[in-house]
């Protein structure tokens, strides 16, 4: 027996329906047989077509088997376009970008049980399309499931959470009674954003660096989902704006090499771009991390240089000092004026 074709309810019901209709007379115990499962899910099948579905099927005593009363009831059809498809195969290669996290099982597992009740007769196939596309994330940092799983409740339920969490740089955790309100990818890391009581100022933490998380029963009075996605559409890199930080106006200028680069993409809603007639310009925009401004330009290398606002400036010129230890021969890397 070809056991592929047991993976789903929608073909089991093909078959059953086929054998209905061709007047095979089937019933529970050998049709549970050819199928490998037990008489109950058989017996649950010809209930759903009979009930939920409206087919006109009895059993005949004398033939010990189900059969149709009338010949104008067809089992129906998924109905699904190409674009559908294409939907598909994007969604199994989004759910391998986050591979070793838990929302990849759940998103796979759901895709898998899609793509297995499509009929037969579709010509184009979701692996066939999925061979053609093709996602590249960012790393992520592995997520406990279990965490996961207390986060979203916490969240979806606006219930407290107790945690303890370390921080990237802090050499020992803290714990806290937070107040989670929103779940954030951001280049492939989750984040939890969160108040922690009395204060309401927004606190960022990245879900995989709780140690402990225990949900409570407190209930707290969200921040309205508009405001908190308009702070990460504001921010700059991977760190949300809290609103307690202050905000840094970043300039840079950069060469006419990457000039078509930089004016290909928005890098933040507030920015403002200037060119001039060599190729060359000033890239400006807010950021509230000198971190994540610092990390972006040396990214480019010798094609861009800080202008502001000098905490960056010196920022990369201690940087550049300690890159230059490491590098045999000496190097003259850009990035500061």
């Amino acid at each position: 027996m070809d056991m592929d074709r047991s993976k789903t309810q929608f073909r089991r019901l093909q078959a059953l329906e086929e054998a209905i209709r061709d007047r095979r007379y089937p019933n529970c115990l050998r049709f549970a047989m050819d199928w490998e499962v037990s008489q109950k899910t058989i017996q649950r099948d010809i209930e759903f077509m009979k009930y939920s579905l409206g087919a006109p099927i009895e059993y005949d005593r004398g033939k010990q088997g189900y059969y149709y009363t009338g010949t104008n009831w067809f089992l129906p059809a998924l109905n699904v376009s190409e674009g559908d498809l294409l939907a598909l195969a994007l969604g199994s290669q989004l759910a391998a970008v986050y591979e070793g996290t838990p929302i990849a099982k759940t998103l796979g597992t759901i895709l898998e049980k899609i793509a297995d009740s499509l009929p037969d007769m579709i010509s184009v196939v979701p692996d066939d399309i999925a061979h053609d596309v093709s996602f590249v994330g960012y790393p992520s940092r592995p997520i406990d499931p279990e965490m996961w799983r207390t986060a979203v409740k916490a969240v979806g339920r606006h219930l407290a959470l107790d945690v303890t969490y370390r921080a990237e740089a802090k050499p020992k955790s803290k714990s806290y009674r937070i107040h989670p309100f929103h779940l954030a990818n951001i280049r492939g890391d989750w984040y939890v954003l969160a108040s922690i009581p009395p204060h309401e100022d927004i606190t960022q933490f990245a879900l995989s660096r709780f140690e402990w998380m225990s949900l409570t029963d407190v209930r707290f009075h969200p921040l309205s989902a508009r405001h908190i996605k308009q702070r990460i559409q504001e921010s700059f890199g991977q760190f949300v704006r809290t609103g307690s930080e202050p905000l840094h106006k970043i300039r840079v200028s950069f060469d006419a090499e990457i000039a078509h680069r930089i004016s290909a993409r928005q890098w933040h809603p507030d920015q403002k771009l200037k060119t001039k007639r060599d190729g060359s310009g000033t890239l400006e925009f807010p950021s509230a991390s000198l971190e994540e401004a610092m990390r972006w330009v040396l990214g480019w290398g010798r094609h861009i240089r800080a202008r502001e606002p000098q905490e960056l400036v010196d920022r990369l010129r201690q940087e550049v000092q300690k890159m230059r230890q490491g590098c045999p021969g000496g190097c003259e890397p850009g990035y500061i004026e």
